[in-house]
């Protein structure tokens, strides 16, 4: 932390604040600089609640990192080390017992006396949760799940984040007044009436379907990374980072062969290239122009530019993007749905009458920061 501390500049007007959740950049490395952590720290939880799980898994090359101006020299300040290091500090000081650190803003805030439902558990609920209580509301999460933290707890693989983070971050969120119910499924078609609000944070967990024969003999992606468990030839079938992640959680579970297979070449691929060149680095092989047809128990049939392959596996891995809900029960919901299984939302509002809905769940696959960015936009929506 202290190599990126030194780098930075401190620009008057800093391009590395592009940060979809308002990340305060300069003010945090200055409070640091100036032996001030847990100040930094609770700047940086006040303004994301996430931010120890953002400081660990996001794409900061897209944002803070990627604005730097001494990018151009190839050092640019890697504030994620900062972000994180302060924040693991923060959340570890602010949840111990009496600890001066332990305050918020929500102790501020005037009550609304409005009762809101969050449906879901995951980063979008976890911020809007925060947000919204900040500013009075008194606030539920459910969660259909044992355990909280939605696709940052099931969709990310472990070598990728350390849970407990999510666990510390939730502890933290109950402290300034958030009531949070585990194990407690929410029945779409009779909505709780006892809330004036509720929203959907239910993420993108539904996964797309191949459409072809055999495709029962396959594993959703999502399925797999909630429940990895070893084959000796895998093959992962698209070409975004949650394929990427299916591909490298077979390889550190010891797989003979991985293979990625896409139906196009790799500039259409939608996984960042670091990652691309991070599966390879682990003998991730990839395959292009691969169109699956045929799933079988000992493997897949593809056409590769008019030509049939069949390529053997004993686990077929699916990961060609996710939906929010499945198409045939939309209506039975009562929910506008897009064609690809997402809520339909015009400025957060659903079709119900006081029911919203954020996050993936309305713009399909999207980065942590993005959600987090929306969560403080409904927030401040639903205190106006």
């Amino acid at each position: 932390m202290e190599k990126e501390l030194e780098k930075c500049l401190m620009c008057k007007k800093p391009l590395c604040e592009v940060c979809p959740a308002g990340t305060p950049i300069c003010r945090v490395i200055g409070l640091v600089r100036d032996g001030k952590i847990d100040e930094a720290g609770e700047v940086l939880f006040d303004n994301n609640p996430l931010t120890a799980i953002t400081g660990a898994v996001c794409p900061n090359h897209l944002f803070c990192k990627g604005g730097c101006v001494l990018g151009r020299k190839r050092v640019a300040v890697d504030f994620a080390c900062i972000e994180a290091e302060v924040s693991r500090r923060y959340l570890q000081n602010a949840n111990a017992a009496n600890n001066v650190f332990a305050r918020s803003t929500c102790d501020e805030a005037i009550p609304t006396h409005k009762n809101v439902l969050v449906v879901g558990s995951g980063p979008a609920g976890i911020a809007l949760a925060y947000y919204l209580n900040k500013v009075g509301f008194n606030v539920t999460v459910c969660e259909r799940e044992e355990k909280f933290g939605g696709m940052l707890r099931y969709g990310i693989p472990d070598f990728r984040l350390d849970k407990s983070l999510i666990d510390k971050v939730i502890e933290r969120v109950k402290s300034v007044g958030v009531t949070f119910k585990a194990n407690c499924p929410i029945d779409l078609k009779n909505l709780p009436s006892e809330f004036d609000i509720v929203v959907l944070a239910i993420g993108a967990g539904i996964s797309r379907s191949l459409g072809i024969e055999g495709e029962e003999l396959t594993v959703p992606a999502l399925e797999y990374l909630k429940n990895p468990k070893r084959g000796e030839n895998v093959i992962v079938i698209g070409a975004g980072n949650v394929a990427i992640d299916c591909t490298l959680t077979a390889a550190e579970l010891g797989a003979e062969s991985v293979n990625l297979c896409y139906r196009r070449d790799e500039t259409a691929m939608k996984a960042y290239p670091e990652e691309l060149e991070h599966a390879r680095s682990k003998g991730v092989v990839f395959n292009y122009f691969m169109v699956p047809k045929k799933v079988t128990h000992d493997g897949v049939t593809f056409d590769k530019q008019g030509e049939e392959i069949f390529m053997p596996a004993d686990k077929v891995i699916v990961a060609i993007g996710q939906g929010a809900v499945d198409l045939d029960m939309c209506g039975e919901y009562n929910f506008e749905c897009t064609q690809n299984g997402l809520v339909k939302a015009e400025e957060f509002k659903t079709n119900k009458p006081n029911v919203y809905a954020l996050g993936d769940a309305v713009t399909g696959t999207s980065t942590i920061v993005q959600v987090i960015g929306h969560a403080k936009q409904l927030a401040e929506m639903l205190s106006k």
